[in-house]
């Protein structure tokens, strides 16, 4: 079996859903998400897409097993993904890039155009977190008002 097959499982059973629920999802019926996740069925580029757009996952993750975003276990069964502040970081005209250091380390690259500072993981969840934080105060001194 393809290891995408195995990852395709792991999505659907992190999810906590049944092959039935995760079919309905992204149009395939019970025996479709069966057969992929048992290898008689290949993935398709299109159930690739719908996936990583319904349910936030990793496109690279997904097809090579590689993470373009790092990710935080708080335990087995939950993930919390950079890829939403990263995203946001981008809105705001930030570059991001991700690449690996080891087999499960990562650093990112923040750059806007005239500088670039390179972080750990942890560097970038510490600013991530003040970040957080400094919006959290931001709202709370406007609804005080």
């Amino acid at each position: 079996m393809e290891e995408i097959n195995k990852r395709f499982k792991q999505v659907r059973t992190d999810l906590g859903l049944t092959q039935e629920e995760f079919g309905n999802r992204i149009g395939l019926s019970k025996s479709g998400i069966s057969n992929i996740e048992h290898g008689t069925r290949k993935v398709t580029s299109k159930h690739i897409k719908l996936i990583c757009s319904i349910f936030s996952v990793d496109e690279l993750w997904l097809t090579t097993g590689i993470h373009s975003t790092p990710n935080l276990v708080k335990n087995e069964h939950e993930i919390i993904h950079f890829e939403g502040f990263v995203k946001y970081l981008e809105s705001l005209g930030y570059k991001i890039t991700i690449q690996p250091e080891s087999e499960d380390s990562y650093s990112l690259t923040v750059s806007d155009g005239k500088h670039e500072k390179k972080m750990l993981v942890d560097e970038f969840s510490n600013m991530q977190s003040e970040i957080e934080s400094f919006i959290s105060f931001i709202f709370n001194k406007l609804f005080e008002k």
